[in-house]
């Protein structure tokens, strides 16, 4: 059997809610990997949020953008100080590499922030017109609440690039990075995609060449598949439908 990427908001739960089909879905895969373009959790934490709404998925099988750009950030550059917007899973990670959180910072780290204060925005935009690398975890416009489609980080992002004139680099989804570090954690290299969104799951597959399967129980509409370019190898309605096509798979 094949392996899978999943994604998370939007496949397996909306906000407090559990998708249905979920829990027999995950029970129906032998190996798997959630990567997660939302960055307001660590690991450790969405494993014990998920387990509390009867998803039970252990710590090391979720990746998440904001343990994705901590892992780019030790790697790749060497900075001692940052700015972030975002919540208590990104502010984790990047402290875990050693960086002082700070308003005189080399690098601004931006994520999904449902604390989002002007203050933050102000002290993000100074810094990146100050020359501090703008960094994004994920490019996602909105997010798929229980209350319904909320914005997301790529609002913020908007907002902030339009204040400073600059782009933001990207780590997760559809960034082949943290498409890589998933492969990683996987043995069974036959790996299929799964998620509800176009423009980050299923080219974030395409990217990296794997197979791809959108569900509609998420953001995409039928309306916004058909006008797309990007185009899923397979689409379901319902996880029930993913799960039929894995047992004949």
């Amino acid at each position: 059997m094949a392996s899978f990427i999943l994604d998370l908001d939007g496949v397996l739960r909306r906000g407090s809610h559990v998708i249905e089909g979920a829990p027999e879905l995950l029970e129906a895969l032998d190996e798997y990997v959630v990567v997660t373009n939302n960055s307001t959790r660590t690991s450790e934490m969405y494993a014990e949020e998920l387990q509390a709404i009867g998803l039970p998925i252990p710590s090391e099988k979720i990746l998440t953008s904001a343990r994705a750009t901590a892992l780019f950030l030790k790697e790749n550059r060497d900075y001692q100080t940052a700015w972030v917007v975002g919540e208590k899973g990104l502010l984790h990670e990047i402290r875990s590499i050693g960086l002082t959180i700070t308003a005189g910072c080399q690098c601004v780290v931006v994520g999904y922030d449902r604390t989002l204060t002007y203050e933050k925005l102000e002290t993000a935009c100074l810094a990146i017109r100050g020359g501090a690398e703008f960094i994004g975890t994920n490019p996602d416009l909105t997010y798929p609440s229980e209350k319904g489609i909320i914005p997301g980080c790529g609002s913020i992002l908007a907002f902030l690039q339009a204040c400073t004139d600059r782009t933001p680099l990207v780590i997760g989804k559809p960034n082949t990075l943290i498409m890589e570090l998933a492969l990683e954690m996987l043995k069974d290299k036959d790996v299929y995609v799964l998620g509800d969104r176009l423009d980050t799951d299923i080219q974030a597959g395409i990217n990296v060449n794997l197979k791809t399967i959108l569900v509609m129980t998420g953001v995409e509409t039928e309306d916004s598949v058909n006008s797309s370019t990007i185009k899923p190898d397979f689409t379901f309605e319902t996880l029930d439908d993913v799960r039929a096509f894995i047992r004949q798979s």
